[in-house]
């Protein structure tokens, strides 16, 4: 599906677009741009609400370059490797089947933010958790990011602990999708 208008939000008529599609495994956001200069970022939110809508079991996935001051790479080799990359990973996303392992990662960083730690954790190992829950936040010198349940399960290892540096996208958690919580 591919979407021209962005304000305002044309959120009934995507919701009749993939309502014909009752058997989606995985939903991915796919852009060109960086990360941080398309669309992503001011119309995530409106995805979302469209997709849990539509089934309460998706969740809406993020396939494009990474944050980026410049618009494009620079040189058609670099150009062509983003291009394979974004390709693969709209395409070849993990889809979060039940008691499936998934790496909980820190969220992508801001340009001029080196690495960040574990201000805290929500949830513990084996606590229950639903999806888009927040289970951690993640302090840089310039902002507090939160770190969201990837579905509904549990955390099933702390890689990081309260304190621990962390990079951009470093795996912080391991989680395990379908799970219920562990007897106290």
């Amino acid at each position: 599906v591919r979407i021209e208008q962005l304000y305002p939000f044309p959120q009934q008529e995507l919701l009749a677009t993939i309502a014909p599609y009752r058997q989606l495994l995985e939903v991915s956001w796919c852009q060109e741009e960086p990360q941080n200069q398309g669309a992503w970022f001011s119309s995530q939110h409106h995805m979302r609400q469209v997709v849990r809508e539509h089934n309460r079991d998706l969740y809406l996935e993020y396939a494009g370059r990474e944050a980026s001051a410049a618009p494009a790479a620079g040189y058609s080799a670099l150009h062509l490797a983003q291009q394979d990359k974004l390709i693969s990973d709209a395409l070849g996303m993990q889809v979060p089947h039940p008691t499936m392992s998934i790496d909980i990662k820190a969220p992508q960083f801001p340009e001029s933010v080196a690495e960040g730690s574990v201000a805290s954790w929500h949830k513990r190992p084996g606590e229950a958790c639903r999806r888009d829950e927040v289970v951690a936040d993640i302090e840089t010198d310039k902002v507090v990011l939160e770190v969201v349940a990837p579905a509904d399960g549990a955390i099933a290892e702390i890689l990081k602990d309260t304190g621990a540096t962390v990079l951009s996208q470093e795996v912080i958690a391991r989680f395990v999708a379908g799970a219920t919580a562990a007897a106290p």
